[in-house]
């Protein structure tokens, strides 16, 4: 039996930077039928967006992914 896979990612906010991981559970698709993971991103200082899409089978194998960037049509204030 494999460990679950865990996420770690990084927040910077106010010059500090916060590092937080979590178990990730995923749940195959029923047969015949693949599976579409998506995330995405902001950069705020390139005013872009990052979108990422992974698509797997029941077996949970690879079948496809692609990554993008976005220039936004309008300014985000966050």
């Amino acid at each position: 039996m494999q460990a679950a896979p865990t996420i770690a990612s990084s927040l910077i906010r106010a010059g500090a930077v916060q590092t937080y991981s979590a178990a990730v559970n995923w749940k195959s698709p029923t047969p015949f039928r693949l599976k579409c993971n998506i995330d995405a991103s902001f950069v705020s200082y390139l005013n872009r967006v990052g979108i990422g899409i992974c698509i797997r089978d029941e077996l949970g194998q690879y079948v496809l992914s692609r990554t993008e960037w976005i220039a936004l049509l309008c300014r985000v204030v966050i």
